[in-house]
């Protein structure tokens, strides 16, 4: 205890002595530095313009030929999707993965609304619901805690735009639409899809709502995750389903366009093969074939082909013999190419 206060007086003496012989420090640099320390949101900005929250797009004035370029899809099949969705105004593109259902209808979005109408782009997904869709409660600070106003969702925002310019198209793009809990998402809008003519009170807001029959439906679903028998029937009767397969023919004039480094025809017949052999499983079928994406890559050779087949096709067959692990044996590149 004594050596600790005798420290102490040493201590404060050699301080006192200091500002008597140098006199006190004067903030110098250290103020400098303090300043460099401060947080970058604290300096001044530039002012900037607001950013809109409104996440709709506008689209764009390709020709059907151009989208057909784009997506390798024939002519007459992208006039037959466009043709039912005018026609029923809610379209759904099925299909088993990689057969380029959310690149086809993303394009088709684009050609179908043009530079005059709009489209938003949603994806569903487990945890996602009505109040997120149409309208619905939300948190939000304010001076006195915590307000929840009622917010409108992509689909009420775009219907509210939708009606102002009825001579233009609008689109709600919906990514994954089996991955939701459809009847919980579309609400009172079940209604509605079918007839355009009614209006009902929402029941967060309290207000009439009709949708405008300029707001079109477009969707992408994947059948191996969920077949449409597994869809309820009342959506069924309210969206046109169109079956998006492998297709060999899109493959291939891909691959015309893009000569690959390795015969083209070893590509064709190795989709072909693989698919063939998919369909006769039992456990499998149709709706587990894999689609041609997969092979759609510039400057395919075969170190390419084998990097695709090992982390991307192995994969998803893994996933379905996920319990009958030996299955995957038959499944071996070099196996499947001398097929």
């Amino acid at each position: 205890m004594f050596e600790f206060a005798l420290g102490t007086i040493f201590a404060g003496a050699a301080v006192w002595f200091s500002w008597i012989i140098f006199g006190r420090r004067k903030p110098g640099p250290a103020s400098t530095v303090m300043a460099q320390l401060t947080p970058p949101s604290i300096a001044p900005r530039q002012e900037q313009k607001p950013k809109t929250v409104d996440k709709a797009k506008s689209g764009s004035a390709i020709s059907m030929a151009e989208l057909s370029a784009r997506t390798f899809t024939p002519v007459e099949n992208l006039e037959e999707i466009e043709s039912v969705l005018v026609d029923k105004r809610a379209v759904v593109l099925y299909g088993p993965p990689g057969t380029g259902k959310t690149k086809t209808a993303s394009e088709l979005t684009e050609h179908f609304t043009g530079p005059q109408g709009e489209y938003e782009v949603v994806v569903f997904h487990a945890s996602y619901s009505y109040e997120d869709f149409v309208e619905g409660l939300r948190p939000r600070a304010s001076p006195s805690g915590i307000d929840y106003p009622v917010v409108d969702g992509p689909l009420k925002r775009l219907a509210a735009r939708a009606r102002s310019r009825p001579k233009n198209r609008f689109v709600i793009l919906i990514d994954e639409i089996n991955r939701g809990n459809l009847a919980r998402i579309f609400g009172e809008l079940m209604l509605m899809l079918e007839y355009r003519n009614y209006d009902v009170r929402l029941p967060y807001s309290g207000e009439r709502f009709q949708l405008p029959d300029n707001v079109y439906l477009l969707g992408t679903m994947n059948s191996a995750d969920r077949s449409i028998a597994l869809v309820d029937y009342a959506l069924r009767r309210r969206f046109a389903f169109i079956e998006f397969p492998p297709s060999i023919e899109v493959l291939a004039r891909y691959l015309d366009k893009h000569p690959p480094k390795i015969s083209a025809s070893i590509v064709l017949n190795l989709l072909t093969s693989l698919n063939r052999r998919i369909r006769s499983e039992k456990s499998l079928g149709k709706s587990f074939e894999v689609g041609h994406a997969f092979f759609m890559e510039p400057d395919l050779d075969e170190s390419k082909l084998d990097w695709i087949w090992r982390y991307k096709i192995m994969p998803l067959l893994g996933e379905y013999y996920f319990d009958q692990p030996e299955a995957l044996e038959q499944f071996d590149l070099e196996t499947m190419i001398a097929a």
